[in-house]
């Protein structure tokens, strides 16, 4: 009996854990005060609140080719422009199987103004549906450094 109930502690103990890679996109939490909801609809805002964020694919993303790209755009927390944005990582994460794309050296970033820049040569190590794969996102936008995690709404042929 007692080795039972030292086993079930045991598991209610691991189960209360936190996974951290599981937990990223747990910051699409309420804007500041003051934010315009609109404004940051299709938005992904920050832990810190430092911005938010949105991706939006060029073309349907496809497994296995460097022909991926996509347009990144950071607003302020209260959905107001930014000034700076500094796009640091672009992290491709398939958080239905638990492992990194490959290749993510290969990707070119390119600023078109303050608060978007575009993603190239994107590569996805495997196809996957709506929501299989994430973007691990680490940006300096107005002074500020953070990292956000947006979902991929599309399925990865």
């Amino acid at each position: 009996m007692k080795i039972q109930c030292l086993g079930i502690l045991i598991l209610a103990a691991l189960s209360c854990g936190k996974n951290s890679d599981n937990n990223k996109d747990e910051n699409t939490t309420a804007p500041l005060p003051g934010a315009d909801q609109t404004s940051l609809e299709g938005y992904s805002l920050s832990p810190n609140r430092a911005f938010a964020a949105k991706i939006v694919w060029n073309n349907a993303p496809v497994a296995g080719s460097f022909d991926n790209s996509a347009e990144v755009y950071f607003l302020d927390p209260k959905g107001e422009p930014v000034s700076t944005s500094q796009l640091t990582r672009f992290h491709l994460y398939m958080a239905s199987m638990g492992h990194p794309s490959i290749k993510e050296n290969e990707m070119t970033f390119t600023q078109v103004d303050p608060g978007h820049w575009t993603v190239g040569r994107i590569y996805f190590s495997m196809g996957g549906s709506s929501g299989s794969w994430v973007v691990d996102l680490e940006a300096e936008v107005n002074g500020q450094a953070d990292q956000v995690r947006v979902s991929i709404d599309h399925a990865v042929e």
